[in-house]
This record gives C-alpha cells, sequence and structure tokens, in this order.
C-alpha cells in the first residue's frame, strides 16, 4: 500500500498520512465556521488568514489592511465616501468628506463616526471618544460607535471602561458594520496580546476574544482561558464568569451556562447583564417566576437603560399575564423620563390588550416624539379598528406600510381590518400580498377563502381552501364552506 511517500519507511508513512488527513478534516471544520471576513481573494488576503491562523493578530490586521486597500484603490465600494477614503489610506480625503457633512449638519452621526475613526487612525483616541461620545448621545444603541468606543479606551489605558463599552454591544447581539471595526478590533487584540503579562488586561483580552469568536467560534477557548486568568487574579470576576457563561450559552452547554452567571450574580447581585442571561434560560425552560426573578433584578441594577426593560416587559405581559404589574414598572419609567419612546411603545402595547383608548393616545404621543415609528403607526391602527375608528385606523396602517412595505405583519392587519369591516375585496386584495409576502397564519388564509366565497369568486374560493385543508386537514371553516362554494359554483355553471 502507497501512501504517496515513497522516501519514508511504511509504517511512518501510514502515521503521516493519518496526520494530514486529520489536519485537513480540523481545516475544513475550522473554516466552515469562520466568517467570510476573514477569507479574502488576493495574496494579501490569503497571508492575513495564515498570520491569523496561527495566532498574530496584529500582523494578520496589517496584512488585511493591505488587502483592503489595494481593493478600495481598484473601485471596492462600502458605500461610504469617508470609510472608502479611510481604506485607502487617503486620510486627507477622509478628512474633506467628514468636514463637508459637518458643515451641513453638525450633530450627522455619520460624519461623526468618520471624524473619530480618522482621529483614531491618527493615533488620537481621547479625540476619537468625544467624536462617538456625540454620536452614542443621538444613539445609544450605535453598534460601530460601541466598538470603536471599546477601542479608544483600550488605546488610553481606561480598561474598564473599554469592557462595559464592548459588553453593551455584545449584549444586543450586534458587531461593527464593515471591515474597518473589525480590522481595528483585531489590532487592538493582537497589541494587547504584546503586552507584557504583569501588564495585560485580562478580563478586556476575554471580552475581546468573546467578542472575536461572533467571527469565529475557535476564539472561544482564549476568552475562557484569559477569563480564568482574570478570575484567578480579581481582575472584575464577575465580568469574568459572565464571559464564560456567554460562551457555554453559545456552544450549547445551558446548564453550565446557567452555573456560570449565578457565580457572577454571587460576586456582583448587580451584574445586569449576568442576570439578564439567567433570566433568558430560566425563560428557556418554562421556569417563568425565575425568568421573572431574574429579569426584575436586571432591570432594578440598570432602571435607566431601555434594554432591560424589554425582556421584563416580555415576562410580565406573554409569559405571567400580569398587565397591571407591567403597567405600573412602565409608568414609573416614563414618569422620569416621559420622552422615552421605547418605554412609551411598550406601555402602549400592555394598555392595547386592557384599554384601546388609552393605547391609541399613548402611541399618538409616541409619534409626536417620532413621526416616522412604524410600529407606533400600526399599533395606533390597531386600537383605532377596535375603538370603531375605522377610516383612521386604516390611514394609520397605511402609513405604516408607506414606512415599512413589507412589513407583513401590518399587511395583514390592515386585511383583518377590511375583513371584519365587511369590505371583502379590499380585504382579498390585501391578504393575497400578505400571503404572498410569506404571510404563514392560517386565519389569514381561511379569511382570504372567505372573503373569494363572499365575491362570489367560487372557484378562487375553492382552491384557497383546499391550500387550507393540506396544510390544516380538520379545519373546520375550510371543511364546511368548501362544500357551499362547491354547491354554488355548480349553480352558477348550471346556469350558464
Amino acid at each position: 500500500m502507497s501512501f504517496g511517500f515513497p522516501f519514508l519507511p511504511r509504517y511512518p508513512r501510514i502515521l503521516l498520512a493519518i496526520g494530514l488527513a486529520l489536519l485537513v478534516f480540523y481545516a475544513r471544520s475550522h473554516l466552515s465556521r469562520m466568517d467570510n471576513w476573514l477569507f479574502q481573494p488576493s495574496w494579501a488576503g490569503t497571508k492575513a488568514l495564515v498570520l491569523y491562523l496561527v495566532g498574530d493578530y496584529n500582523a494578520a490586521a496589517r496584512a488585511y489592511r493591505v488587502h483592503f486597500r489595494e481593493a478600495a484603490r481598484s473601485g471596492l465600494d462600502m458605500s461610504d465616501v469617508t470609510s472608502d477614503a479611510i481604506l485607502r489610506g487617503d486620510l486627507a480625503t477622509a478628512k474633506i468628506e467628514v468636514q463637508k457633512l459637518l458643515a451641513g449638519e453638525p450633530q450627522n452621526p455619520a460624519a461623526l463616526l468618520g471624524s473619530g475613526i480618522i482621529a483614531l487612525e491618527e493615533g488620537n483616541p481621547v479625540q476619537a471618544l468625544e467624536a462617538f461620545r456625540h454620536v452614542l448621545q443621538q444613539n445609544p444603541e450605535h453598534a460601530d460607535a460601541l466598538v470603536y468606543t471599546s477601542i479608544a479606551h483600550a488605546q488610553t489605558g481606561e480598561y474598564n471602561d473599554a469592557i462595559d463599552e464592548v459588553n453593551h454591544t455584545l449584549r444586543n447581539a450586534r458587531v461593527g458594520s464593515g471591515p474597518l471595526s473589525f480590522l481595528m478590533f483585531l489590532e487592538t487584540t493582537g497589541d494587547l496580546e504584546d503586552l507584557p503579562p504583569s501588564k495585560k488586561p485580562l478580563c478586556l483580552l476575554a471580552h475581546y476574544y468573546r467578542y472575536l469568536r461572533i467571527f469565529d467560534p475557535t476564539n472561544s477557548r482564549p476568552a475562557i482561558r484569559y477569563a480564568k486568568r482574570a478570575i484567578a487574579a480579581g481582575d472584575r470576576p464577575a465580568e469574568a464568569y459572565l464571559t464564560i457563561g456567554v460562551v457555554y450559552e453559545k456552544t450549547d452547554q445551558p446548564e453550565r451556562a446557567l452555573e456560570t452567571f449565578q457565580k457572577a450574580i454571587e460576586i456582583d447581585p448587580h451584574q445586569a447583564d449576568a442576570l439578564w442571561w439567567s433570566g433568558i434560560l430560566y425563560s428557556r425552560r418554562g421556569d417563568a417566576v425565575n425568568a421573572y426573578r431574574m429579569n426584575k433584578a436586571a432591570f432594578d441594577a440598570k432602571p435607566n437603560e431601555s434594554f432591560y426593560l424589554r425582556n421584563l416587559h416580555l415576562v410580565l405581559v406573554d409569559k405571567l399575564g400580569d398587565y397591571q404589574q407591567a403597567i405600573a414598572i412602565l409608568e414609573g419609567v416614563v414618569a422620569v423620563r416621559p420622552d422615552d419612546v421605547t418605554a412609551l411603545e411598550r406601555l402602549g402595547h400592555v394598555y392595547g390588550f386592557i384599554d384601546y383608548g388609552r393605547a391609541a393616545n399613548i402611541f399618538r404621543r409616541v409619534l409626536q416624539l417620532d413621526p416616522n415609528n412604524a410600529y407606533a403607526h400600526a399599533r395606533l391602527g390597531y386600537n383605532l379598528g377596535h375603538l370603531g375608528q375605522v377610516e383612521a385606523a386604516i390611514a394609520s396602517y397605511r402609513k405604516a406600510l408607506e414606512l415599512e412595505p413589507y412589513k407583513v405583519e401590518n399587511r395583514a392587519s390592515l386585511a383583518h381590518l377590511y375583513f371584519h369591516e365587511y369590505r371583502n375585496q379590499e380585504a382579498a386584495q390585501e391578504y393575497e400580498v400578505a400571503i404572498r409576502m410569506g404571510e404563514r397564519d392560517i386565519t389569514s388564509r381561511v379569511q382570504l377563502c372567505l372573503s373569494y366565497h363572499i365575491l362570489a369568486q367560487y372557484q378562487n374560493a375553492i382552491n384557497c381552501f383546499q391550500a387550507v385543508l393540506v396544510r390544516d386537514p380538520g379545519n373546520p371553516t375550510a371543511r364546511h364552506v368548501i362544500g357551499e362554494s362547491r354547491h354554488n359554483l355548480q349553480l352558477l355553471t348550471a346556469r350558464s
């Protein structure tokens, strides 16, 4: 038997072949899970990937920069003139573009973000932080600004702030939107790795590898390794346990994850993210009581952040049906922050179960604050419809669809309104569009069939009911009315 290595004795050849086979298997398994950002079709891109795979993130980032610089000079369009110029290494042009935007709109978030990135490129993280601060004042959840802010804090040695900012974006499961943020993050991770052992920010590195595992799951291992070292060194151990727990959750180990989050909470009972994650895991178990307890504690730990309000709202309303407590909490938030659109949306949502008039007024208030809020227009339409203000409800749904034309549930809701107002022609038209767009709710399909039947479009009704019965063979409406449609079609055929 020959393995293609005639210069080796037989058994070493077998071992070498097995080793190569295992290496190929590992490489294929590893590479298949890595994000496309890491694969760039050029010599520089290939070199960058090799450097990345051997763990030299700093050199890998520099090689990726060479690739993107050449790609940008060859016409790569990132749909952002400033980013294109920075990728080309042309900071002068980038500055001109940013200044043009800021001259016309001093608080333009894209221009402010660009000016901060330029400051980072020029080695001025303090100036960068000021620019990013203005972006986050307008949108506290801006993923790019959060990532760059963490990088800037890491460069100034403000490691605790860097951890807080990267945690902020990680809890939203968002990453930067382009190659620049990824490259800077990779480069900064490499810089931190290159520090002397006594100066390495262990907990921050754990978080940075947790961020990078989004692009490559094998970064889970260094994330856990650094987190354990951080715990041993007393470097923000609650946040280190949080990172380990998240990695366990992402690798389908929910029991270990929950145990680890509980360790974080033992160290810091106000660790909101560990409380929030625990609430998610309890909810998945069907343990609504503990899910509520964890989410309430997370909200109490950070009552000024709407993020933690979301899951508490879901548990109270969807799991426990405790509308009164949900209203009490939300009204408390609105009393302190009367212009908090997220809190008002959730308050309007809960009132929509018990008081349509109150809900409608709340969504009117949302629209005063945010006139192009498609969700608020749709929910206003829902509540106005239940109040019998049909034309106003239709106008609200139409506005929501104008803002978000592909929102299937709004299209279906408008169709339901037409159907219950016996406007079957309009109902059928809206149901048809909704179903073409992907509406799967069986009620929508049945009401489309009934609209066809009422409009005397009996063949359409028969075809429609048959499709319903394929999905739901026992559907009582379809089984009953399809017979009437067939009978009426026979009568019409006989007359003609």
